[in-house]
């Protein structure tokens, strides 16, 4: 039981709690990495654990915005808690990134800046007060702002209140660049995972909050999809047998995995549409007041597998992970069984790298530099006259916000959005992965190696897919004229637009690099 300071939270609290996901929570707690307990078959985590013992994807991406976290908390700790202020909106995927350890680097430096914002609040208000008194003694003979006797220090006392918020604000800039140091120098020696595992400790069940379901997967690369007949065999001599989903998922895996590649893994997910959830009981039991399941069981899983609901759809999940998570390779296969019909659906996403401010990083020297310094000096020279004001008044708006219970404010907030709108929307339309990605990639390498996981993949299902047929002495002709319309033909669009480094289009065509 806990102690009188401790509570437990369920796994749905404690994910809202800090914007984990349910089965990283629970993988978390089988493995003994956080403190919890079981009742009835449900996890309960220790309150305490919030802040202390999470496990994270320590890949370069991630230290990248936890180092940019440090730098500018403000802009990154908003695009986080607008995710946490809605309450019963879905999680998404986040590949590479942990971003409760994110958001918890971002209250570490809001709370390190509140100090600094009020001691330089402060020297400010001293100085202001001196240098009136200052001004009075030069243009106002007759005024007797703080008494004859105190006009002779004010001028010493204006330099003093100038120098400690000069100070005050060259050390805070000095001790975030040191904290972004630190991570971006330790993040390799810290890592205690592969960073495939970054993708097994995401949601199962994605709920997205717009037209792609595909929410964290990046942008369309290509896709692809036709029927086969079941029924018609290879040798009419010898009689037809039964292909099913399952069995046609568990031949593609097996390809997959002799390929031997590390980097990439292999899971099922299931899909649904924000706009949805109170038509899928199975994600919302407790509608309309809940968050939508985002982890099923293997068992709930294998329910959805083959099976063509016009609401919920699975897919198997096949994501390569390349140059430490900063490009991700994400395909969506889906097969569906239907009367000796086999409908095959692949769709193909990019994640590419995070934009350039973020990348920038990667070039702050792990020693600091005399130019450097003396740069950070000079900025806080022309900074001080007026950061004081902006200081004291991030300190007055600090208290309210301080004294508030914005959890419960959230919830209030969530409710009344949630009954104002029969078909609320609990999805959102992209991962905050996405929003902080750029739209190019850093390196020539990292297209190579996305165009050539791409082709790898491919090739691989649909040689997997013509040999699980022709064991079962399928006909496989019109498999080969897919096939060969796959290779030679395709066009990638994202939204309306072509996002592509190189298009093809129409048989035999060649593709040309701008």
């Amino acid at each position: 039981m806990p102690d009188g300071g401790e509570r437990l939270l369920s796994v749905e609290e404690f994910s809202h709690e800090t914007l984990c996901s349910q089965v990283e929570i629970i993988r978390n707690l089988e493995a003994g990495r956080i403190s919890g307990t079981k009742v009835q078959n449900e996890w309960y985590v220790l309150s305490t654990q919030v802040d202390t013992a999470l496990k994270y994807c320590r890949s370069e991406t991630d230290a990248l915005m936890r180092a940019a976290a440090a730098l500018n908390w403000s802009s990154i700790l908003e695009a986080i808690d607008a995710r946490r202020r809605a309450v019963f909106k879905a999680p998404t995927v986040e590949l590479g990134l942990s971003i409760a350890q994110i958001r918890a680097e971002a209250e570490r430096a809001r709370r390190r800046a509140f100090s600094f914002d009020l001691l330089i609040g402060i020297a400010g208000l001293v100085g202001l007060i001196a240098g009136i008194d200052v001004l009075n003694s030069i243009f106002g003979a007759d005024a007797e702002f703080l008494g004859e006797e105190n006009r002779s220090p004010a001028g010493a006392v204006l330099l003093c209140a100038y120098a400690a918020i000069v100070c005050a604000d060259w050390i805070h800039r000095r001790m975030a660049k040191q904290r972004a140091r630190e991570i971006l120098g330790t993040h390799s020696a810290e890592r205690a995972y592969d960073t495939a595992d970054c993708a097994m400790d995401q949601p199962n069940v994605v709920v997205s909050g717009g037209y792609d379901p595909f929410v964290g997967a990046g942008y369309r690369v290509g896709g692809w999809s036709f029927t086969m007949n079941l029924a018609q065999p290879e040798d009419p001599n010898t009689p037809v047998q039964q292909a099913t989903a399952k069995a046609l998922y568990e031949e593609a895996e097996s390809a997959l995995h002799v390929l031997g590649m590390s980097n990439f893994i292999v899971r099922d997910e299931l899909y649904a549409d924000g706009r949805d959830m109170r038509d899928l009981p199975q994600l919302m039991p407790h509608a309309p007041f809940q968050r939508p399941v985002d982890t099923l069981s293997a068992r709930d899983m294998e329910q959805h597998i083959g099976t063509s609901d016009a609401r919920i759809r699975h897919y198997k999940a096949i994501r390569s992970v390349l140059w430490d998570s900063e490009v991700v390779l994400s395909t969506f296969l889906r097969y569906v069984v239907v009367r000796n019909v086999l409908f095959v659906e692949a769709r193909m996403f990019a994640l590419p790298p995070l934009a350039q401010q973020f990348l920038d990083l990667k070039s702050l020297p792990l020693v600091p530099q005399f130019s450097e310094r003396a740069n950070d000096f000079a900025l806080s020279l022309m900074r001080a006259f007026g950061i004081w004001i902006g200081a004291l008044a991030n300190v007055v708006s600090s208290i309210p916000k301080a004294l508030s219970n914005k959890e419960r404010q959230w919830l209030n907030n969530s409710k009344k959005e949630v009954l104002a709108n029969q078909r609320y929307n609990y999805g959102w339309e992209r991962s905050l992965r996405e929003y902080w990605a750029g739209g190019d990639f850093e390196r020539y390498f990292q297209l190579v190696d996305l165009d050539f996981h791409k082709k790898i993949i491919q090739e691989s299902l649909l040689d997997s897919l013509m040999k699980s047929l022709q064991q079962r002495n399928v006909c496989t002709e019109s498999l080969r004229e897919a096939s060969t319309t796959i290779h030679n033909e395709g066009v990638i669009v994202n939204g309306g637009s072509v996002q592509a480094q190189n298009i093809s289009a129409g048989r035999s065509a060649q593709a040309t690099v701008k």
